[in-house]
């Protein structure tokens, strides 16, 4: 494989569209506050932190596809697998977390692994799901 593009590109906008589309979508669902009343900064705000997860997502996805490409496990994908799993990468987060919760707060460390491993956990399988063999 000598251009990337046809891997890069899904791997660096997905997640981005997915939280972005999902942050804007709450924005108009909840009321047209985004737009009104002088609430339009409460949603440039909350799009530039669910920017910072997407961030996290996309370090995540290229991590993952490096792992299972040094272990052989899976070439770096490409077309509607790689699209597909760039998109739902951040629902995959999501949902771990209302599932799994952030912890009561008595150790420092259990609250860092349950933000941090669905982070890591969840691009790895959806990369390991939907790539092809080598």
């Amino acid at each position: 494989m000598t251009d990337f593009t046809p891997w890069i590109r899904p791997t660096l906008e997905g997640p981005f569209l997915t939280s972005w589309g999902f942050t804007t979508l709450a924005y108009f669902t909840v009321g047209m506050r985004a737009l009104t009343f002088g609430y339009f900064d409460d949603w440039l705000v909350s799009m530039l932190m669910v920017s910072f997860f997407a961030g996290l997502i996309v370090c995540s996805l290229i991590a993952s596809d490096l792992v299972l490409l040094r272990s052989k496990l899976r070439r770096l994908p490409t077309g509607i697998p790689a699209w597909a799993s760039s998109l739902l990468a951040p629902i995959g987060v999501w949902f771990a977390w209302s599932f799994f919760g952030f912890g009561d707060g008595d150790s420092m460390i259990e609250v860092v692994l349950r933000i941090a491993a669905p982070i890591v956990a969840v691009p790895l399988m959806l990369r390991a799901l939907l790539g092809s063999a080598p």
